[in-house]
């Protein structure tokens, strides 16, 4: 069936981009994403829309993958996907640590670990070691006691004010 076609290509996708295929993975997601729009599947299409935000990142795009996040915010949110506005604000705060904006990393890190614990949702291992990964390089250069109040304060955020905070800092490339 459709679904089962657009979810195939997008696992595969996954996969090339475990094995650093880039480009064919890349391929794959544009493909999955097509034909999740074809069948109207709002998480199938956030989820190749935030994977191709993050591939546009991580080679230098961060205009596109900016768009491509919004758009996979705007379609979690149509769709009442809390978990997708989680996983959205994720990929801004690794955005965040990798463009040396330690604080905004941090609080949109706390705000989406707030979020997923009201939704009893963990963040699955391998997405947490990148996560964490991108976060230890912003807290190895940053004192303490801001570590824990930036985080502390992305954790009292709302989901709405934790997108707002994640999209004010797109012109600073987090």
């Amino acid at each position: 069936d459709a679904a089962g076609a657009a979810w195939a290509l997008n696992f595969e996708a996954q996969a090339e981009l475990s094995r650093a295929q880039v480009d064919v993975a890349q391929r794959l997601y544009a493909d999955a994403l097509r034909r999740f729009r074809v069948i109207q599947d709002a998480w199938g299409t956030a989820d190749c829309l935030l994977a191709l935000g993050q591939i546009a990142f991580e080679h230098g795009d961060p205009k596109v993958a900016s768009d491509l996040l919004a758009e996979a915010q705007q379609v979690s949110r149509t769709a009442g996907d809390i978990r997708g506005t989680a996983r959205v604000i994720e990929a801004f705060a690794r955005l965040a640590a990798r463009t040396r904006h330690a604080t905004r990393a941090l609080k949109l890190a706390g705000a989406a670990a707030a979020l997923r614990q009201t939704l009893s949702v963990p963040l699955p291992r391998a997405q947490r070691d990148a996560l964490e990964r991108a976060l230890d390089e912003v807290r190895a250069n940053a004192d303490k006691h801001a570590i824990a109040a930036a985080w502390m304060e992305g954790w009292s955020l709302s989901a709405d004010q934790a997108v707002e905070l994640a999209f004010s800092g797109i012109g600073e490339g987090g």
